[in-house]
C-alpha cells in the first residue's frame, strides 16, 4: 500500500512534526524538507508524493501570482533538527559533510539587490525557458527532473552543512533591521497579521527562530578545526570564509 499526501509546503511541515513524535524516524523527513529547498534558499509553494509544485503566472487572473513562501521556514527545520538529535542522535554526524540533498529547480529569478531597492513590491520574473526545460526533463524522467541540475545534466548533490548555510544566507541578505526578514512573496494574502506587515511580505518571526538553527550549525562545525566541510564555491563566497574552509558563524 502506498500512502498518498499532498499539501501547502508549510501544511505538510507542520503535520509532519507531531506525527513524528509517534513514528520516530526523522530522516525522510528532513531529506524531504531540504531536497524542496532552492539553492537561493526558499522553498516551492506545494509539496507531493509525486515531488514539488510552483505557481505559475496567470495574466487573466488578478488573485494569481508568483512568489516563495517562506514564513516558518526556519522554525519547521529547527524542530526536525531537534528532534532528530534526541531520537537518533546518530542521524546528524553522518550528514554534515556527505553529499546527499539535492535543490529544487523552481523557475524563479530573482531580482538583484539594486532592483529591488527600485521596486520592492515586484522582486521575482518567471523564467518561462527554465520552467519548459524542467518539464521536459519530468516528462523524461519523471519527478528527478525538478531537481536542480549541473552543466552536464547531473543532479546537484550538497551536503547538510550547505544546506543549513544557505538557508541561514538567505534570511540575513534580506534582513531589513528593526523590521524582520523581506519574504519576496509577491503574494499579500501570504501575509498574515500575525507573520507580517499587511499587504505586502515584511516577515517579523524568522529572524529571532533562525538564531537557534545558527548555534546548531555552529556547535556541529564551529568548534572543528581539523575537519574541512564540502560546500560549494557560492556558499563559500557569500559566507566570506576562504581557502574552502567552512568558518564559524559569526557570534
Amino acid at each position: 500500500m502506498r500512502l498518498y499526501y499532498q499539501g501547502n509546503w508549510r501544511d505538510i511541515f507542520q503535520n509532519w512534526e507531531p506525527l513524528l513524535w509517534s513514528f520516530p524516524s526523522s530522516g525522510g523527513v528532513i531529506a524531504k524538507f531540504l531536497n524542496a529547498t532552492t539553492a537561493d534558499g526558499y522553498n516551492p509553494y506545494r509539496v507531493t508524493r509525486e515531488g514539488i509544485e510552483w505557481e505559475v503566472p496567470e495574466p487573466h487572473n488578478p488573485w494569481a501570482n508568483i512568489g516563495y513562501w517562506s514564513d516558518h521556514q526556519i522554525i519547521y527545520l529547527q524542530k526536525l533538527l531537534e528532534m532528530a538529535q534526541e531520537v537518533e542522535p546518530a542521524l546528524l554526524p553522518d550528514l554534515w559533510n556527505r553529499p546527499v540533498f539535492a535543490y529544487a529547480d523552481v523557475p524563479y529569478r530573482l531580482h538583484t539587490y539594486t532592483e529591488m531597492l527600485a521596486d520592492w513590491y515586484n522582486t521575482i520574473d518567471f523564467d518561462g525557458d527554465a520552467a519548459r526545460a524542467v518539464e521536459s526533463r519530468v516528462a523524461e524522467m519523471g519527478t528527478d527532473g525538478r531537481l536542480r541540475r549541473d552543466a552536464d545534466g547531473a543532479i546537484v548533490h550538497v551536503t547538510l552543512t550547505e544546506k543549513l548555510l544557505v538557508l541561514l544566507l538567505a534570511k540575513l541578505t534580506n534582513l531589513v533591521p528593526e523590521g524582520g526578514i523581506w519574504m519576496n512573496t509577491q503574494r499579500p494574502e501570504w501575509n498574515d497579521a500575525n507573520n507580517a506587515l499587511v499587504g505586502k511580505g515584511l516577515l517579523g518571526g524568522d529572524d529571532r527562530v533562525s538564531a537557534p538553527l545558527h548555534r546548531l550549525l555552529d556547535a556541529a562545525t564551529g568548534g572543528q578545526r581539523g575537519p574541512s566541510y564540502a560546500v560549494s564555491a557560492a556558499v563559500v563566497e557569500a559566507h566570506g570564509c576562504g581557502a574552502g574552509r567552512l568558518c564559524p558563524p559569526p557570534r
